[in-house]
């Protein structure tokens, strides 16, 4: 089996560039407001749809970071494992056999997320 995914140095790398990001220019703090507020809000989609959403766009544009992030999101947000099948599988219809390595990376970290 393939190495396991360091969540904790993943979550903190990501954050701390962030931070560098934010600290460089007021746009990428104005940004990341957006997409906190866009997937906490419970407007016409709860946080469960809007995570599986954004598991989706993030299977289909092929970011290995997004993917990872966005499962852990879907964990909290109790999405359930067969939820997440569905949404790879929807994303392999979309966009073809290009994303099986994306969806390869997806199942080994709902696996290490034990969802």
């Amino acid at each position: 089996m393939s190495k396991k995914i360091d969540f904790q140095r993943l979550n903190q790398e990501r954050t701390d560039l962030n931070e560098l990001l934010k600290q460089e220019d007021e746009f990428f703090q104005k940004f990341a407001n957006l997409e906190t507020e866009t997937y906490q809000a419970n407007d016409a989609l709860d946080k469960k749809t809007k995570e599986l959403i954004g598991l989706t766009i993030s299977l289909t544009t092929r970011c290995d970071e997004c993917i990872i992030y966005h499962l852990q999101e879907c964990k909290k947000a109790g999405v359930t494992r067969a939820e997440i099948i569905e949404v790879i599988k929807l994303a392999i219809i979309g966009s073809g056999s290009v994303l099986y390595p994306n969806a390869r990376l997806a199942i080994k970290t709902i696996d290490q997320l034990e969802l």
